[in-house]
């Protein structure tokens, strides 16, 4: 099964162009690519909008990839409303007290989508994941937007308003599992690669620009956007990173 991962699109309102991005033309340019590619679904790991859900970005967002025609999946970012999303992909039934977390089987792998759009994880969602790994005997494979793992990245895990406070509870519970499980998160605007125990992070890179991963203040370093392929193959899986231009607003 090859699938496509990308995450953090911050798209805002039409004609808006957040730092000088062109925040629509970048998530054209992202599904152009990933239609090149061997991908056959898709999967956004949140931070859809660009500071706070508006429902005429959701709407905009939800045209393009069903005119796109690739089965995509969709997990909610800090900046994301879960149930207003999910009006608006018409899969509210995935809901549960507001949250947005749901398992699909990706032929014999079983893919779980949690749900960090507060900063953190309910008891509910934790009892749920839980359950999932525990009963699952082929491989699991996790994705959620924020990493559950502190990653190096000083302005990323330093700051309280960036963090995410579940990360050593969803920890413990994969740490029970017999097999590694890969965990593709995005969130951190950085590429990186964190193995601990039996996990697996990989950290994609955002479809609007990349941090300086080493500075404690914020500063973007470059505007490549990227995306990442996946194959969960029958023994092993195996992932790679993609790079292309980003969009901005001088662009023509």
């Amino acid at each position: 099964m090859q699938l496509a991962f990308i995450t953090d699109l911050h798209i805002d309102k039409a004609y808006e162009f957040p730092f000088g991005i062109d925040t629509r033309k970048n998530f054209k340019r992202i599904l152009n690519a990933i239609a090149k590619s061997p991908a056959e679904q898709l999967i956004i790991g949140g931070d859809l909008c660009y500071r706070s859900p508006e429902e005429e970005i959701y709407e905009w967002i939800f045209e393009e990839l069903n005119s796109f025609g690739m089965p995509y999946h969709i997990i909610a970012g800090n900046h994301d409303d879960p149930v207003m999303m999910s009006k608006f992909g018409k899969f509210e039934a995935l809901l549960s007290d507001g949250e947005l977390f749901f398992a699909k089987k990706f032929k014999h792998y079983l893919a779980l989508f949690l749900d960090t759009s507060k900063g953190e994880i309910s008891k509910n969602q934790l009892n749920w994941l839980d359950r999932q790994v525990y009963q699952q005997d082929g491989p699991t494979v996790i994705f959620m937007h924020h990493p559950p793992l502190n990653a190096n990245v000083p302005y990323m895990d330093e700051d309280l308003d960036h963090s995410f406070s579940g990360g050593e509870k969803v920890m413990n519970i994969l740490s029970r599992s017999k097999s590694v499980i890969p965990i593709f998160t995005g969130h951190y605007h950085v590429e990186k690669t964190i193995v601990q125990e039996n996990a697996m992070l990989f950290i994609t890179p955002s479809c609007f620009f990349q941090i300086d991963a080493f500075s404690r203040e914020f500063k973007v370093d470059h505007h490549r956007i990227g995306y990442r392929l996946i194959d969960l193959g029958v023994e092993d899986f195996k992932c790679s990173l993609h790079y292309i231009a980003g969009s901005r607003q001088m662009d023509k």
